[in-house]
């Protein structure tokens, strides 16, 4: 009986780290399965290079780059592995089974993957920055290196800075929900400012933006990025009555303003 694959030609089984590989294969009979790991773009190795571990050019490949298992039986599956891997890559991993009596098959089988992106993205430099403050709104200024999303809230300066999660989530350190407009977020395209708005900021009161992403693969930022500024002060000479009678309201239940106020 020629050696053959088994039913079910070999497939990727595993290849969720980014830096590491495995390919499942059985054959119709007892015997060897040899693997070696190639770029994509390499030429295919002959029967013997693979048993050998080695390229198209016959050139020796590393650690981590060719492999071999025994099976003892027919349909017994064997896990061929790589490792050492460069993630978003293309690569092949060509098999080549040898039985214990019919030798090595005529050409060995491709199986084509592409490693995962497990890089972190990072903010680009002078990002996140906060512009164009009023006093009561300003613009928030977002540029990731990668595409992804991007997730802001704005705290009161010298509050504890939430987590990444309670960021995305609308929260902050407390779990307490963040109030309309002091929370955002958006589409980001690789290296283009993407900007987004905040509003309900409370006139010269100092704030502290924090912010999270992640990019398109699902890899976060590493670590929660903060930005530190203060909404306007009103311009001088403007009116007793600057605020709305809700905005005092407001200001006073939160203990920002004391004692009579009259609303003209």
């Amino acid at each position: 009986m020629a050696i053959e694959w088994n039913t079910t030609l070999p497939f990727v089984a595993d290849n969720t780290t980014g830096t590491t590989v495995t390919v499942s294969g059985a054959l119709n009979q007892s015997g060897y399965i040899y693997a070696v790991i190639v770029p994509a773009a390499s030429g295919v190795p002959s029967s013997d290079q693979i048993a050998a571990g080695q390229d198209s050019a016959s050139g020796a490949l590393g650690a981590g780059f060719y492999d071999s298992e025994e099976v003892s039986d027919s349909g017994i599956w064997a896990s061929l592995s790589g490792y050492g891997l460069t993630s978003e890559t293309n690569y092949v991993m060509y098999l080549v089974g040898s039985g214990y009596t019919d030798g090595l098959m005529a050409s060995g089988w491709g199986v084509a993957f592409t490693t995962p992106d497990i890089t972190a993205p990072t903010w680009t430099a002078n990002y996140p920055s906060v512009t164009s403050v009023t006093t009561s709104s300003a613009s928030v200024n977002l540029k990731l290196n990668d595409a992804g999303s991007g997730y802001f809230v704005i705290i009161p300066s010298g509050n504890t800075t939430p987590s990444a999660a309670q960021i995305i989530a609308r929260t902050d350190s407390d779990d307490a929900a963040i109030s309309a407009g002091l929370y955002g977020s958006g589409t980001l395209v690789a290296n283009t400012e993407k900007t987004l708005s905040a509003t309900n900021l409370q006139y010269s009161t100092y704030y502290t933006l924090c912010v999270t992403a992640k990019d398109d693969g699902g890899n976060p930022t590493a670590s929660v990025a903060t930005y530190s500024f203060r909404a306007a002060v009103p311009a001088p000479g403007a009116p007793s009555n600057f605020y709305s009678a809700k905005n005092v309201r407001d200001r006073m239940r939160r203990g920002l303003t004391a004692g009579t106020v009259t609303i003209r």
